[in-house]
């Protein structure tokens, strides 16, 4: 069915999306971090620990949320 299909899409589109984002920060962060002389690895560890921790803590607020559960729901079943 076309509804199926479209679903399937979007939600490919919307994890290609995210992957491109996560991975974009990681390379932009590692990039930043070859023109520091010392501390790289605390750099890194504290950039991509907190960015993590952000993204972690808004995806489980995004998941325990009802209303946004309902949200989404509805816009993959239009």
């Amino acid at each position: 069915m076309i509804t199926e299909a479209s679903n399937t899409s979007i939600l490919l589109l919307v994890l290609g999306h995210f992957l491109v984002w996560i991975l974009g920060f990681f390379f932009a962060a590692y990039d930043s971090s070859q023109y520091l002389t010392h501390g790289k690895i605390k750099y890194l560890s504290a950039t991509v620990g907190l960015f993590l921790l952000l993204l972690g803590s808004i995806l489980i607020g995004f998941l325990n949320s009802g209303s946004m559960y309902d949200i989404l729901n509805l816009a993959f079943t239009l």
